[in-house]
């Protein structure tokens, strides 16, 4: 039973002071503050039984030392229930602490069992425990920006009509529960990522892993709110206020200290780091993603982690969490299920005929915008909220939405804090003030410091600061950390969101943004996006301004002049970044007289255009095409689908419309008119292996389409052509997951096929779509056991039996057995890298390897041991040593090039090893092996002078336009920020008529690696590299 606890009857007078002291004006107001009900509250105050953990919440709230307040501390008998033996905390005299009993009180203290929005709605009664009104999500596993370096050339990358490798995902999993079985349960990651936007849910599902942990692992989660270290490394904080407050002692002793330290190398630690983009770093330049891989180290390092990050900081530039496996939350769903209405009518489970009109609210013809807005979880939860209050109709862009929030704010609160229309009207400027001055001015932008908040608000106890906290605007999140500031109160608005909403309404002028005179350029600033999209939507702002702005976006000249590439002339680098901004502030500003005309722009960029003196199609430069596909992606939406499908009725080229095709597939999502338009293209579609593409793309617009699922079923049945059948049963597996016909598909083609190709297709299909199948894993299992089968073939099962086989015991076992029992070199090496991979750490796979490494008879068997050696357990010595002498020794090019390659793949830290490299970038004859060797040096040390020297030498004289693609490449890979000036001033001079003339590869690739450059610059910057101003690496 939960022990309970009560304030010392002679202390009531004191927590009573201590309510007045920190600005709370009754106790109902500490009860909104802290998400907790005002019956707990009551009883606290009037020294009346209190959970622990609650008592503990509020003594320190109220700045107040629990145990110096507790009867506890007077009397032997403490608590009103019994506490088992195994809840007792233990003292550091006995190190036997039950670890896992502490992590479960932290995570209720830090409410981790809670809707996070419920510190907005517990003053009106409204409070949801997680699982009440919890609506699962399905995730999907994202791939990494595609970045091949392999020997060929980009130019032979993919067909016009196939799908960007960057729209491509791994895996979909439609239901929560496969995650947690076949992520989490598995052991299939060390090292998740769950970014996603604001309010997409990555909190929510970080609570719910750490449910599941608790439930269903004899593990310890550790939750961390990144902001809360507050300068502090994660190690820091562990030992000093994790460890303080799950032991419950004022000091912990070095014994202490060894004993979590011990717990961590137990390897049964999961860190649970939540919203990397709220620390107390630069989030625009990456520091934050490199600031927590240089503290994933030392005793740290044993642990599994997940981390929660916004998609802005994840993907803003280079991640140096890059070897994380990415998941996002997909979004709310309108079909089946209906993720919606599920979530109303949890939220409207008392009154479900409101929650009902709502539903049918968002159906309404206009309501696409906020219908697609709210498939968001948190707009959704603030949108049910409002319309409790008032449904009376909803708004069209997010600052209207957002503004309905904030009214609704007041109204709220009314009866118990009254305000009038001219104390909104102050509040509501003093909080844009506020807002605007910590974006603009502060190196912490949504933590605001004591003093910054009072140099607007005034102080606590005056009119404005005091209303900010009755009404939940501002919250204090606890004490800054840092030297110069130390014990300083922080703040922050409730969500980061509305804090951009309020900084939108304190902007009057568009010039604010963007005024060339005044050098000023915010548009190309990250954290003035969201700000500008909500100040598009203000209604009080006049149609003019928005259009001047708009012109201004549209029209931007960047002084950099114009590039003519394959008789097309490229605008300057800043004026597409300008263009891209339009294009997304339309979505705010439907009714901009541009919209078209932009919309229309993004799609010809997208498709690029034919060149009728050289008769044939030309797509822009790789350093536009993705932010051109995003820009697709995120403006008007429904210009955007409408430009897709006249494009798929009227364009004469077929490579064009399934183009367009595939567009859709990634913006059409629940689009009736795109699933129209691709059913059609499925009927007119002149072969089965079109029919199959066509099925693929509506099952991504519309998920669980019958017509999708019939369509690849029946083309399975009916073909006898064996590359269309396992297209068709690819497919099948990617839209409908578990489909038993497409596994066993690719299972009869693998058994059965003639055609090598056919056959690696297949498997390498199995390893997409296999996961959970036990015929899958089985028939993978058996081709790496056979020994009449190729090394090859062998090597594609052990991959793809890792992709879907983690942790699976079975596979384990059968694994472990070819280790012992055959002779066959090949198959011992590869069911021992497999086997490391789907059981890491496996140190029977470690030893095979390690001994074939030993007893090898060819240097390639010894290079191909030592690669996957290094690949299941990076910075194994022996692995290492193997490469490094086989570098030192062979004279041919190819396993000199792969063994530099797997070095750079590996964690090395020792001196004489990094030499070994280094030599090699030195003196090597091979440009090929220059180039690899620098790339590898510069993962291991990224900036590394030399490396970058090398590569940027390779790039102005090697006449191989391989070796020129891949060393460009590489060095995008490797270089820092700041070394990024010198390139601009560099490659520069080669983006001239001459270079054009008679080197138009290098010109292509000069321009390419300077817009990476522009991507990650701010333009003042960009421009004096440009002009000349020479920064040294």
């Amino acid at each position: 039973m939960a022990r309970s606890i009560r304030v010392a009857s002679e202390c009531i007078a004191r927590v009573k002071h201590a309510l007045r002291c920190h600005g709370f004006p009754s106790q109902n107001a500490l009860a909104v503050a802290l998400g907790l009900s005002r019956s707990t509250i009551t009883s606290f105050f009037t020294g009346k039984p209190v959970d622990y953990v609650n008592f503990v919440e509020i003594s320190e709230r109220l700045g107040l030392d629990w145990q110096a307040i507790c009867l506890t501390a007077r009397c032997a008998n403490a608590f009103t229930d019994t506490t088992p033996p195994e809840a007792t905390p233990q003292t550091e005299t006995n190190l036997n602490f039950d670890w896992k009993q502490a992590s479960k009180a932290m995570l209720l203290a830090q409410d981790r069992g809670r809707l996070t929005t419920n510190t907005l709605t517990a003053g009106d009664g409204l409070t949801f425990e997680l699982d009440d009104i919890y609506v699962p999500l399905g995730l999907v596993q994202r791939q990494q920006r595609s970045r091949r370096i392999g020997d060929i050339s980009p130019q032979q990358g993919s067909k016009f009509y196939a799908p960007d490798t960057a729209d491509e995902i791994i895996q979909t999993f439609d239901r929560q529960d496969r995650f947690f079985d076949q992520v989490l349960k598995s052991g299939k990651s060390q090292r998740i990522a769950i970014i996603g936007e604001p309010g997409s849910g990555k909190t929510t599902l970080l609570q719910k892993i750490a449910a599941w942990i608790i439930e269903n692992t004899s593990d310890v989660p550790i939750w961390i709110s990144l902001a809360d270290l507050q300068g502090k490394s994660i190690e820091e904080y562990l030992l000093s206020n994790w460890l303080r407050s799950a032991t419950r002692k004022v000091r912990v002793t070095p014994e202490m200290e060894e004993a979590l330290g011990g717990l961590f190398n137990s390897g049964k630690v999961w860190l649970l780091l939540d919203a990397v983009d709220e620390m107390a770093i630069g989030a625009t330049t990456g520091l934050p993603l490199q600031t927590i891989a240089n503290q994933l180290t030392g005793w740290i390092a044993d642990a599994r982690v997940i981390l929660t990050c916004r998609l802005n900081v994840w993907d803003g530039g280079k991640n140096a969490l890059e070897t994380f496996e990415t998941y996002r939350n997909l979004d709310f769903s309108y079909g089946t299920p209906d993720g919606v209405g599920q979530f109303i009518r949890r939220w409207f489970k008392d009154n479900l005929e409101v929650g009902e009109r709502l539903r049918i609210e968002l159906e309404q013809p206009g309501r696409d915008r906020i219908k697609d807005a709210v498939k968001n979880p948190l707009r959704l939860a603030l949108l049910c909220r409002t319309w409790t209050l008032a449904p009376d109709g909803l708004p069209n862009t997010k600052a209207a939405l957002y503004r309905h929030f904030i009214e609704a704010l007041y109204e709220w609160k009314q009866e118990r804090f009254p305000t009038n229309s001219r104390q909104r009207q102050q509040l509501n400027q003093a909080l844009g003030e506020l807002a605007l001055k910590a974006i603009a001015e502060e190196k912490t932008k949504f933590r605001l410091r004591h003093r910054l908040v009072t140099s607007v608000l005034g102080e606590p106890d005056e009119d404005l600061f005091k209303l900010a906290l009755q009404l939940g605007f501002l919250n204090q999140v606890g004490v800054a950390a840092e030297a110069e500031n130390w014990g300083e109160k922080v703040y922050a608005f409730y969500h980061p969101t509305f804090q951009e909403y309020f900084a939108a309404q304190a902007i009057n002028d568009w010039h604010y943004f963007l005024n060339s005179a005044a050098a000023n350029y915010r548009i190309f600033e990250a954290q003035w996006q969201e700000v500008i999209l909500l100040w598009l939507g203000r209604e009080d702002i006049l149609k003019e301004q928005k259009e001047d702005f708009i012109k201004a976006l549209v029209e931007f000249e960047d002084g950099l002049g114009e590039f003519s590439i394959d008789g097309y002339q490229y605008r300057g680098y800043y004026e597409y970044r300008a263009y891209f901004l339009a294009a997304e502030c339309i979505a705010e500003f439907a009714d901009c007289s541009k919209a078209d005309e932009i919309v229309a722009q993004i799609v010809q960029w997208r498709f690029g255009y034919f060149n009728s003196e050289k008769q044939k199609w030309i797509n822009l430069l790789p350093t536009l095409k993705e932010s051109i596909r995003l820009s697709l992606i995120k403006t008007d939406r429904s210009r955007a689908i409408a430009s897709l499908l006249q494009l798929l009725k009227l364009s004469e080229d077929e490579s064009i419309r399934w183009r367009a095709a595939y567009n859709l597939g990634a913006i059409g999502v629940g689009n009736k008119e795109a699933s129209a338009a691709i059913v059609n293209l499925i009927k007119i579609s002149k072969n089965e292996a079109s029919s199959s593409q066509a099925a693929w793309i509506l099952g991504k617009i519309d998920p669980g389409n019958k017509e999708a699922i019939a369509t690849l079923l029946h083309i399975i049945k009916s073909t006898e052509t064996e590359s269309i059948r396992k297209l068709a049963a690819g497919y099948l597996g990617k839209i409908n997951p578990g489909n038993e016909t497409a596994v066993n598909t690719l299972i009869q083609l693998v058994n059965a096929s003639l055609n090598s190709s056919i056959r690696r297709q297949a498997i390498e299909s199995l390893g997409e779509i296999g996961t959970g199948n036990k015929q899958a894993t089985a028939t993978l299992l058996q081709l790496i056991e056979n020994s009449t089968e190729t090394d090859s073939i062998r090597q594609l099962a052990g991959e793809s039996l890792g992709k879907i086989a983690q942790g699976n015991p079975d596979c384990i076992a059968a694994l472990t057995s070819p280790l012992k029992t055959t002779e066959k070199e090949s198959i011992r090496r590869i069911a021992a890298a497999t086997l490391g991979t789907i059981d890491p750490g496996n140190k029977a796979a470690i030893a095979t390897l390690t001994h074939l490494i030993e007893s090898a008879k060819t240097e390639s068997s010894r290079r191909r041991a030592a690669d996957n050696l290094g690949k299941i357990d990076p910075g194994n010595k022996a692995a290492i040593a193997a490469l490094l002498q086989i570098i030192k020794s062979t004279k041919k090019e190819a396993p000199l090039r792969k063994c530099v390659e797997s070095i750079g793949e590996m964690s090395i830290v020792n001196k004489a090893e990094i030499d070994a490299i280094i030599n090699l970038v030195d003196s090597s004859q091979l440009e090929s092996i220059r180039r690899q060797a620098a790339l590898s040096l510069g993962k291991i040390e990224p900036g590394n002078f030399q490396a970058i020297a090398e590569l940027l030498q390779l790039i102005q004289t090697t006449k191989n336009t391989s070796i020129l693609w891949q060393a460009a490449e590489s060095l995008k890979q490797i270089i820092l920020d700041d070394q990024l000036p010198e390139v601009v001033r560099i490659f520069k001079q080669y983006l001239s008529e001459e270079t054009y003339k008679n080197d138009i590869d290098r010109y292509r690739e000069c321009y390419n690696i300077i817009g990476y450059c522009a991507q990650n610059m701010n333009y003042p910057e960009f421009y004096q590299a440009w002009i000349g101003n020479r920064v040294s690496l």
